[in-house]
This record gives structure tokens, C-alpha cells and sequence, in this order.
């Protein structure tokens, strides 16, 4: 009988991420041993994840037993760890290293024999596993390293209902399941290979900021200021606690920015604070449709989009799909940590080209954009704060206030912009930003007609001063529907008795803009005026003007007037008594004036023929 060899190089499964590789004794063909393996992940709540390996070990050799099994956990800290076979527990042993925990396990029996298997779970509890980023909560499944090993391994996610949908992962689970409980996503052997997986759950992420202008009026008589502050667009709703000063006026530009005017004094300096809450949403959602106009001026040459550039011309030329041209940006450029750690010049796409190792946030987002356009596809940039767990993996590269700049893109076929980030593609390697929104990007302003303006939020600085003023932090409890919509109306009267005007001011005192909603106007029940209002910003108003004409006896003119607009409603007294009286003076003026015509025709008539007949007689004497 042929003596039983103990295998002296124990196998060494790594689960999770392991540093090095197992030393191959046996040529694929002659591997001691296959593993089937299946994982769960089981999210509990919030704060930890109860891990299921299941796993089946079976010989491939006559005379090779395994001894023992060695779980590698790197950046894992296991808890109530459990080893067992249906009801028998195995002994084990948890070692931590420089890099995680190793856990040894020692098989209580020798099997041996071609075919043979063993099959056992281990369970463990781990915090590591789950973040809560906000309202946000990412959940990491690490890397099969040792492949060879394994004939299967299967991966199984199970998430509560309540997380929310899945908003962006690395990689997209090879099937998916729900109900109203949980949701369950499985990943194969060949996608646990590629990378670590990321994958964030949630509807929505809140952040609160407070932004400060230094503005300073350098002349000897009164100015207007306009400054951008945070606006909603087709990832966010911006809802605001306050703008101190009061803002003369809040206005929106061709590109969807907000721009605040205040009033400055001669040589006055004043420090405009806005405080509020944006919230991020995974998918883009039109509240607004830009004009054709603007999307044609976001396809034309700009001072740092050199559309009309041979090379640039050449390269989009040759790129079939925006999906191509965000791949050549991704692999053509090389992001220079060094040079975003300091004071820098902004490229533009030509020079972007020929600098390829120095490139920052701009110059991906630049030559984006320029080589899109040079397609005749309208992009546009965007400026913002980008929440970075690791400025090494995450850089930030806008060096007033550390902050991000992103592309857009627009999409014909649903008609919104999408957002990407070929920045972070880059460096994250792994994340898939073309196709995902992570919520970690809150849009300050965009520049689209325009390469350089309005300047972002951090850029009102007080001469060179590197003062900071940009303040953002995760989460908040803004009021979602506290606008304060006000109606005030009243009714002018252009010609006494006989012409009106109605004047409705409808004013938004509250945090957020209101969109799409219609303002109706019924006189006496009918529908006499009705207008789609696609957006009254928070502190702004709106004024609408309509002429009650003249009516005979007052048939039509209304004695009722009602105004209803965001589920408000206005009530007037209208002016049918006042066109009924003044359609009655207007009759007894005109009979008035017909009887008066009447006697003085009469009365000139025999004044005249009293004194044509005084000449007749005076002539005949």
C-alpha cells in the first residue's frame, strides 16, 4: 500500500486580498486538489455584514490529503468567527500580520483517495465590509487572487430593501433579484477576478455647505454684483436656508446657472454668505429643457476648446461613439499629482495633447469636451465639490478651495445631460465613471457658451487672499417642502369705468425653485388665461399682466376672479359692477351728448333763421 503523503506545502486559499500567490509545486494538471466555493454576504444593517463561505475541497491526486486550510483576510477584521462541517466544529486558529488576519484551520481527519471531498462553512461577522457615506452606503467584495485553485467560486449579495436601489458599482452583478424585503445580486468567478467590486446603494445623497463671496466695489458710485451660487440642475435640487445679504435678484443663464446680484455701495466690501442643502440623485432627471440655441453654442469653439484644431479634428474624427472618445481621453492622458498640488495653468485640449503625463481634472475634462464638439455633439463643463475619501485615488485638482471640475454630455435620444468623470476613471482604476454616477459630485456652476464663466464658488477672494470659502459636509435635514409660494394680485384701472389690468405677482420666499407648474386665471369659473411657469427660484418672483377688456353691460367681464398656482388659490372681486355702471354712464353720456347735439341743432337753427329773417326785413324797409 502505497505510503499517504501529508502535503508539506499546505494549500493556501486566499480570500479576500492576498499579497502574494501560493509556490506551485504541481503542474495544473496534478493540483492536489479542486475547491468549489460559494460566498454570502448578508448586509444586516447599517453597520456590519455577516459573511457565509461555503466550500468544498475535493483530491485530484490518490495519495495527497490537504491538512489544513488558510483563510487570508486583508483589511478584514472577523467576528464570532465559525468553523464547522453539518454539526462537527473545526479548530482554528486567527493570527494577525502586518496586512490583516490569517485563519488556520486543521482538519481533525485525514481523507485521502482520488474524488474524495470534504465540505464545511465558515462564518464570521465584519464591520469592514460596508460604509455609510451620507445616505449612501458602499459595500466591498474583494478580489479572487488565487484562481487556479478554484473550479467554481460563486458570489452572493444579499442587501435590506431599505438601502435603496443600486446606484453605481465597478461592476455590474451578472444577475439581480428583489422583493420587498431584500434585493440579491450574484457575481461570477470571472468578475471576482478583474477587481475588487464597489457597489452603492441609496436614492439620494444630501450635502450641506455654506459658501462665502468677498466682494468689493472699487468705484466712486454705486455697482451691481453677480456671483453664481450652487444651482438645481439634471443630478440635483439645491434648497437654501438663507443668502445674506438679500440678493437684488436671482436669474438663471442660458446654461442653467444661478447668478445673484447684489447692490454694492461706492467703495464698499462686503462678505455674501450662502447657506443650504443640495441633494444628488443617481440618474439625471430633466426639470428644464435648454434651448436649441444654447445647445448649438455648447458645440462652437471656445478659448480653451480648440474645435477648429487640425489634430483635434483628425483625432475626433476617428472615434465613432461619445463612449470612444471618453476611452481615448481615459487612456491618452496621465494625471500629474505633483503638478495639481500646486498653482497651475489650465492647458486647454490642444495643449492637453501634447502634455500628456501633466494633465489635472481640466485637461481630461477639456479635451472631452472639445473633441465631442469637434463632433458636432454639444459638452459642457462642470465645476463643483467631489467628495474624496483619498485624494491619491480621488484626486481634486481646482486649486481654489480644492474643488473638481467634471464634462456633461448631451444625449439627443433621452434628451438630458449625462454626466462622466474621466478624471477618476483614471485613477481609481476600476471604476466605471462613464456609465455611473458614485453621488459624490455637487455641481457649483457650468460653462458651456462660455469656458471660463460665471466663476465657481471659492473664486470671490479679496485680491490674493487664500482665505478659505468653501464649506461642505455630508447629510443635513432640509425641508423639502417648505417653499412659502406667495400670490398678491390687484386690479388697475387704465380707463375709469371701462378698461382694466390685473397685475399677480406670485413670489418664492422659500428654500427651493418650483418648476412646471401652471398658473391659471378663471373669471367666474371659465378658464380665462392659462400659462406653463417652468421656474421661479427660491427669493425670486415672477409678474404676470392681463387685460380685462370693456364689455357691453358687463356680459363677459368677470365678478368673480380667481388665480390658483402651486396648489394656492387667490380670490378677487372682479369688476362687473364697475363695467355695468360704466356701461350705464357711457349710455347716459352718449344719449346725453345726442340730446345735446339735438337741442343745439334745433336752437342754432332758429337762432339763424331769426336772424336771416331780421336781414330780410331790414333789406325790404
Amino acid at each position: 500500500m502505497k505510503s499517504v503523503i501529508n502535503f508539506l506545502a499546505p494549500l493556501f486559499i486566499f480570500f479576500c486580498l492576498a499579497l502574494f500567490s501560493p509556490k506551485e509545486i504541481f503542474s495544473q494538471s496534478q493540483q492536489p486538489a479542486s475547491i468549489d466555493s460559494q460566498i454570502f454576504y448578508n448586509l444586516r444593517d447599517d453597520s456590519y455584514v455577516e459573511v457565509v463561505q461555503r466550500i468544498k475541497i475535493t483530491n485530484q491526486l490518490p495519495e495527497v490529503f490537504i491538512s489544513d486550510y488558510k483563510l487570508f483576510l486583508k483589511s478584514v477584521v472577523p467576528e464570532n468567527i465559525e468553523v464547522k462541517e453539518e454539526n462537527i466544529n473545526y479548530p482554528f486558529h486567527l493570527n494577525k500580520d502586518k496586512d490583516g488576519y490569517i485563519l488556520e484551520i486543521d482538519f481533525p481527519d485525514a481523507r485521502v483517495g482520488k474524488g474524495n471531498s470534504r465540505e464545511f462553512e465558515i462564518r464570521y461577522h465584519t464591520h469592514s465590509l460596508i460604509k455609510k457615506i451620507g445616505e449612501v452606503r458602499e459595500i466591498y467584495i474583494p478580489k479572487l487572487n488565487n484562481n487556479n485553485f478554484f473550479k467554481t467560486y460563486d458570489v452572493q449579495l444579499k442587501v435590506p430593501a431599505y438601502f435603496g436601489k443600486l446606484t453605481y458599482f465597478s461592476e455590474e452583478p451578472a444577475e439581480t433579484f428583489g422583493d420587498k424585503q431584500y434585493n440579491m445580486f450574484y457575481f461570477r468567478k470571472d468578475q471576482i477576478e478583474k477587481e475588487n467590486i464597489s457597489l452603492g446603494f441609496g436614492n439620494f445623497q444630501i450635502f450641506s455647505f455654506i459658501l462665502r463671496y468677498n466682494l468689493e466695489n472699487p468705484l466712486e458710485k454705486e455697482t451691481k454684483v453677480k456671483v453664481a451660487i450652487p444651482p438645481d440642475s439634471f443630478y440635483q435640487r439645491v434648497f437654501y436656508d438663507s443668502i445674506n445679504p438679500t440678493p437684488q435678484k436671482i436669474e438663471v443663464d442660458n446654461d442653467g446657472n444661478w447668478l445673484v446680484t447684489f447692490k454694492l455701495k461706492p467703495r464698499e466690501r462686503i462678505i455674501a454668505i450662502a447657506k443650504g442643502y443640495a441633494q444628488i440623485f443617481p440618474k439625471p432627471y430633466p426639470l428644464y429643457q435648454p434651448s436649441k440655441e444654447n445647445l448649438i453654442n455648447n458645440t462652437k469653439e471656445d478659448k480653451y476648446w480648440e474645435t477648429k484644431d487640425p489634430q483635434i479634428i483628425s483625432i475626433a474624427s476617428s472615434l465613432r461613439s461619445i463612449e470612444d472618445v471618453y476611452k481615448f481621453v481615459v487612456n491618452n492622458l496621465n494625471y500629474d499629482y505633483e503638478r495639481a498640488a500646486n498653482k497651475n495653468e489650465r492647458f486647454g485640449a490642444r495643449q492637453a495633447l501634447g502634455k500628456k503625463d501633466s494633465a489635472v481634472c481640466t485637461e481630461f475634462t477639456d479635451l472631452f469636451i472639445t473633441l465631442l464638439r469637434a463632433k458636432g455633439i454639444p459638452a459642457r463643463e462642470v465645476n463643483g465639490y467631489a467628495l474624496s475619501e483619498d485624494p491619491k485615488i480621488k484626486p481634486l485638482s481646482l486649486t481654489k478651495d480644492v474643488l473638481h471640475a467634471w464634462p456633461e454630455y448631451w444625449d439627443e435620444k433621452r434628451s438630458v445631460w449625462i454626466a462622466v468623470d474621466p478624471t477618476w476613471e483614471k485613477t481609481t482604476g476600476g471604476m466605471d465613471y462613464f456609465q455611473n454616477n458614485d453621488l459624490k459630485h455637487f455641481s457649483f456652476v457650468f460653462h458651456g457658451e462660455s469656458s471660463t464663466q460665471p466663476l465657481s464658488p471659492g473664486s470671490y477672494k479679496f485680491g490674493a487672499d487664500p482665505s478659505k470659502d468653501v464649506f461642505v459636509t455630508l447629510g443635513g435635514t432640509p425641508d423639502f417642502v417648505n417653499n412659502k409660494i406667495e400670490i398678491s394680485a390687484e386690479i388697475v384701472r387704465l380707463v375709469p369705468l371701462v378698461k382694466y389690468k390685473l397685475i399677480i405677482k406670485i413670489s418664492n420666499k422659500g428654500q427651493s425653485a418650483v418648476y412646471n407648474e401652471a398658473t391659471k386665471v378663471t373669471f367666474d369659473g371659465k378658464i380665462n388665461y392659462e400659462e406653463n411657469v417652468e421656474a421661479i427660484l427660491p427669493f425670486s418672483e415672477r409678474n404676470l399682466e392681463i387685460d380685462i377688456p370693456f364689455s357691453f353691460l358687463g356680459r363677459n367681464s368677470p365678478e368673480k376672479i380667481t388665480i390658483q398656482y402651486h396648489g394656492l388659490v387667490k380670490e378677487l372681486v372682479g369688476v362687473k359692477r364697475k363695467m355695468v355702471l360704466g356701461t350705464v354712464i357711457l349710455l347716459f353720456s352718449i344719449i346725453a351728448l345726442i340730446l345735446f347735439y339735438l337741442i343745439f341743432r334745433t336752437t342754432s337753427f332758429h337762432f339763424f333763421q331769426g336772424i336771416k329773417n331780421k336781414i330780410s326785413l331790414r333789406r325790404e324797409s
